[in-house]
């Protein structure tokens, strides 16, 4: 997978909102896989879909702080305004 860029703050596109996510499919859990291969390597604890140039509704966050060593312990999924907890053991 290659890594999308980060929009950095400051662009335009950061300026609109973002569209909501009509339905939770493949495309939109490919985004998810994109958002956390992307955190991970900025290195970051949290990016949204618009900071990689997806204009929808999405972020993920790492709840962990560094405090496993790398290893995906609290990792959260938001879509819609609700939280999906995804398990490290699917990553």
């Amino acid at each position: 997978m290659t890594l999308r860029p980060i929009v950095r703050f400051g662009a335009p596109d950061l300026q609109r909102p973002a569209a909501p996510v009509p339905e939770v499919d493949e495309s939109v859990r490919q985004l998810l896989d994109e958002l956390i291969a992307a955190m991970y390597a900025a290195p970051g604890i949290g990016l949204a879909a618009p900071q990689i140039g997806v204009s929808l509704r999405v972020c993920v966050i790492d709840l962990s702080l560094g405090q496993r060593g790398g290893e995906l312990f609290e990792l959260v999924g938001l879509i819609k305004g609700r939280h999906l907890q995804t398990p490290a053991s699917k990553r």
